[in-house]
């Protein structure tokens, strides 16, 4: 492994690495994340942050009705795959989503977690929840829109995974129950937008 780590960062060639290799390493590395940052503004990533976090504020603002009746009947109608408005559904449950990885964060504080590993799994859920709704709901490209909803299909399966292997400790397993059942509302939603942009014929073959 140490060969493979010198191999990579060594620059100049010597098979040792150096202060030089090091500042010529730090160099491609920031200049590959500039290009990254740079062509993620080109195609206005960050240019949805203050409507996404209205959404948080208050995602139920374009839901005509809000009742026990009307939540049961949106449920059951994503898991029969009809959801009544797609859009409307995904963003409800990434903010859902979201919610539960900041409870779930905090949870893990005050298990012995620590205020780094809160702070960095708070802004990890956030990073991810709001590029998963950059992706499906502000980007309207089918290939990134099919690349979140196979994200979601490998977190619902982690999730679901993460609820078996910590039954005895309740808690965090309904969490992760939860969270598992949220995401897959979520990607059933995402799931009806993608078809709708990629067309007619599009289907869940078509995505892998």
């Amino acid at each position: 492994m140490a060969e493979v780590v010198t191999g990579m960062l060594d620059a100049d060639g010597d098979g040792k690495l150096s202060v030089n290799d090091a500042k010529v390493a730090a160099s491609k590395a920031k200049a590959q994340v500039e290009a990254a940052m740079a062509k993620a503004k080109e195609m206005g990533f960050f240019s949805h942050f203050t409507e996404y976090n209205s959404e948080i504020i208050r995602p139920f603002k374009e839901v005509e009705s809000f009742t026990p009746a009307a939540v049961k009947d949106e449920i059951i109608g994503t898991l029969k795959l009809a959801p009544t408005s797609p859009r409307n559904g995904f963003v409800i449950f990434n903010v859902f989503a979201l919610l539960f990885g900041i409870l779930e964060s905090i949870l893990g504080y005050f298990l012995g977690g620590g205020l780094i590993s809160l702070l960095w799994n708070g802004v990890a859920s956030y990073a991810v929840a709001y590029t998963l709704y950059w992706s499906v709901v502000c980007f309207g490209n089918p290939t990134f829109m099919k690349y979140a909803l196979l994200f979601l299909v490998l977190y619902v399966a982690f999730s679901v995974w993460m609820a078996v292997s910590t039954l005895i400790l309740v808690i965090p397993a309904a969490l992760y129950g939860a969270k598992a059942f949220i995401n897959l509302l979520q990607l059933i939603n995402g799931y009806a937008l993608w078809k709708a942009m990629a067309g007619p014929d599009a289907s869940v073959f078509s995505m892998v």
